[in-house]
C-alpha cells in the first residue's frame, strides 16, 4: 500500500475492499495536518501513519470522522491529536437558498439537495444566514413553493 497524492496539499491512503477499508484522507496546511476518518482499526490507524512518516509527513493534529460508521471509526483509540465528530448537525452553507441573481429557487437542485440532506439524517441544519433549525423545518422550506 501507498500513499497517494491528490494536490499540493492533499494525500490519501486507498481503500481496500478484501479488508473492507475506507479511504483515509490527510491535508497538511502550513500550520496544521488533518486527517479525514479515524480507520477500521488500530492497526490500519498505523499503517497510514507509517505512510505518512514514509513521505516526511508530520502524523495529523486533528481527525475528522466524516460519519459514524465501524470502519472509519474503530481506529479511534489510536489516532494522534484530537478527535473531531458530528453524527446529527449538518452545516448545509447558502445551499438552500434562492438563486443569487434572480431569487428563484430551481426545483430540481432543491428536490436533489432534500433527498440528499435525508440521506443524511440530521436533527438540526446550519444554514448560512439563519438560526439552527430542525431538518424538517429546513425540509419544508426547501421543497415550499417549488
Amino acid at each position: 500500500m501507498e500513499l497517494k497524492k491528490l494536490s499540493e496539499h492533499i494525500w490519501y491512503m486507498p481503500f481496500e475492499q478484501e479488508r473492507d477499508r475506507p479511504n483515509l484522507g490527510y491535508v497538511k496546511g502550513k500550520n496544521w495536518s488533518l486527517a479525514i476518518d479515524a480507520g477500521h482499526s488500530a492497526a490500519h490507524t498505523k499503517e497510514f501513519y507509517t505512510l505518512l512518516e514514509k513521505e516526511n509527513l508530520p502524523l495529523p493534529c486533528l481527525t475528522v470522522l466524516t460519519h459514524w460508521h465501524w470502519d472509519h471509526t474503530f481506529g479511534i483509540h489510536a489516532v494522534n491529536g484530537l478527535t473531531l465528530a458530528n453524527e446529527k448537525t449538518l452545516f448545509v452553507g447558502d445551499a438552500t437558498g434562492d438563486d443569487f441573481f434572480t431569487g428563484i429557487k430551481d426545483a430540481a437542485l432543491s428536490r436533489k439537495l432534500a433527498e440528499t440532506i435525508k440521506t443524511i439524517n440530521p436533527t438540526i441544519c446550519m444554514e448560512g444566514h439563519w438560526v439552527p433549525v430542525e431538518t424538517d423545518d429546513t425540509l419544508n422550506d426547501l421543497l415550499s413553493g417549488i
